[in-house]
């Protein structure tokens, strides 16, 4: 990051109330498709043009983490009902490092009324124990129950993972509820999915 990113991030960030989460207009979506993209294998996310389309789904939301017209990163929450459930946490390569995806966390973790939940790899790679390492650092619970993402299309692939849940962990009766809520809300298949194996 060279000095006058790391001087706008820092004085951007150095109050809290500078920093807040706004819901993007549809003109800041290219933005959030490129952070999106360069962050994420292909396997999770959802084509262009579905993900431009969900803007206007009532039960989803893509949050700019802004300062003024500055915008640090991205969220996108589903309101499920009974639970806030987070799809998507990305920062901007030029501000890594530097504790906004905490600050992110934090702050929705402020302005929600729901328990959160969200995915995450086993803890097989390095980078995935790191990355759950990172959710529990911000109050998030690992949650061990067999769970498969559906695949975002038919030229994706399900995937193995795990729940971490905020600000507890969950029971099993809590997690079947969970997936059973998740699964035909936000993946759009039954609430029975199970891959073949």
């Amino acid at each position: 990051m060279d000095k006058i990113q790391s001087a706008i991030y820092t004085r951007c960030m150095e109050k809290s109330n500078d920093f807040v989460l706004k819901k993007i207009e549809n003109d800041q979506f290219e933005e959030f498709w490129q952070m999106l993209t360069s962050s994420f294998p292909s396997d999770e996310y959802r084509t262009k043009e579905d993900h431009f389309a969900m803007l206007s789904n009532p039960l989803h939301t893509v949050w700019a983490a802004a300062s003024g017209e500055n915008i640090f990163g991205f969220v996108t929450t589903w309101d499920i009902g009974n639970f806030l459930y987070v799809e998507h946490l990305v920062t901007s390569p030029k501000f890594r490092n530097m504790g906004l995806g905490s600050k992110i966390l934090q702050k929705l973790a402020s302005l929600a009324t729901l328990p959160i939940c969200l995915e995450v790899e086993p803890p097989v790679t390095e980078m995935a124990t790191r990355r759950i390492e990172f959710y529990k650092r911000n109050g998030y619970f690992l949650n061990t129950y067999r769970y498969f993402q559906p695949p975002y299309g038919s030229d994706k692939q399900p995937l193995e993972l795990l729940i971490m849940t905020y600000p507890r962990a969950i029971t099993r009766l809590e997690f079947d509820d969970m997936k059973s809520s998740l699964y035909p809300v936000v993946y759009n298949v039954s609430k029975d999915y199970a891959p073949a194996e």
